[in-house]
């Protein structure tokens, strides 16, 4: 069967490079005949500057693509819109299925959902056919104001909850807001993605209850067939994944490189220390100071870690290494509390 959104995706990706190299050659075709000519012939000498100011324009035009950021929702809704014929999500189950359970090439995976329907099915099927993937899912919290229908749905996030935390190899996060999208990344066996899908949420007209159109669904699918966009699309749903998770840190006011350190010490179990601290956020060593910064933060102001252990160096006392306050978790629910009422406060004059 003759797939549409491949063929569109291949097109695009010729049309760049053709994009990219067609300038190129013009422009060099005609620096080899002016340079000939000694510059001597004006209309070649035009035509070859010509040819220079695309270059010049092309420049600019794709670095100010590549650091354009565009919404999550608004990226993946331009691409859909432009993609219609794209599958239904009625297969993406289907595909899942079929990959996890009768093809067994699933060896860990990552799912961003509200725990209602389709993938809660599907982590039903892992759990009752006691299959050893690995699986980090993240459900909108049943506490959350932000359920879809109240009386429904929570006992159902509940069942899909409870599931995951009977089995060690899931590993289940509580989102306080509710995600744009619905999305899923398969890995195989050499921990390489293999498969995604993203779907985007739409909400109908009355949106305080959230009450989504179904019929308007579309996922986006790419595999390895169709690597450039599944690339892209890990991107997208990782980003994602890591807003809705650390909600909760980044509105109480910590950057991402403090909250990549509360996790890794959370899920590794471990202390940290400012090299570790530079090397999980990818830092340079010239920043050392900036990473004690944060880490003089996270215990200071914050109160979510601790110093763990001192040693001294030149007769000066250095702070080597920290670990998670034993309360931190109440310290940033009562953070948050105060935010919420602050933001609050602030419409309320609005």
């Amino acid at each position: 069967m003759w797939d549409m959104s491949k063929f569109l995706d291949k097109s695009v990706i010729i049309i760049k490079k053709i994009g990219v190299f067609l300038p190129a050659i013009y422009t060099l075709f005609f620096a080899v005949i002016t340079t000939v000519n000694n510059f001597g012939n004006e209309n070649i000498n035009i035509a070859f500057m010509i040819g220079v100011g695309g270059l010049i324009f092309q420049l600019v035009f794709f670095n100010h693509s590549i650091h354009s950021k565009i919404p999550v929702i608004d990226e993946i809704k331009s691409y859909i819109y432009k993609h219609k014929t794209i599958r239904l999500h009625s297969e993406v189950k289907a595909q899942i299925d079929k990959m996890v359970l009768e093809e067994k090439i699933v060896d860990s995976m990552t799912i961003i959902c509200y725990g209602t329907s389709g993938f809660g099915q599907i982590i039903q099927n892992i759990n009752m056919n006691e299959l050893p993937i690995t699986v980090d899912i993240l459900v909108c919290s049943p506490e959350s104001e932000h359920i879809l229908y109240k009386n429904v749905d929570k006992s159902e996030i509940r069942k899909t909850i409870n599931i995951c935390k009977k089995n060690s190899k899931i590993t289940v996060v509580e989102s306080p807001i509710p995600p744009t999208i619905r999305a899923c990344i398969l890995y195989g066996k050499n921990k390489q993605p293999i498969w995604a899908s993203i779907q985007i949420y739409y909400f109908e007209d009355d949106k305080d209850n959230h009450s989504f159109n179904y019929s308007k669904f579309y996922a986006l699918v790419a595999d390895e067939e169709n690597y450039p966009l599944l690339k892209e699309m890990l991107k997208i749903i990782k980003s994602e994944f890591f807003r809705l998770k650390n909600f909760d840190l980044k509105l109480i006011g910590l950057n991402d490189s403090q909250i990549r350190a509360v996790r890794y010490i959370e899920e590794k179990n471990k202390k940290i220390t400012n090299i570790e601290y530079r090397k999980i956020n990818d830092i340079g060593i010239t920043n050392k100071s900036n990473a004690n910064s944060d880490l003089k933060k996270l215990v200071e102001e914050y109160k979510i870690l601790e110093i763990a252990f001192k040693a001294k160096q030149k007769n000066k006392q250095q702070v080597e290494q920290y670990n998670l306050s034993n309360n931190w978790q109440d310290t940033v629910k009562h953070l948050k509390d105060i935010k919420l009422k602050e933001i609050n406060h602030e419409q309320e004059k609005i």
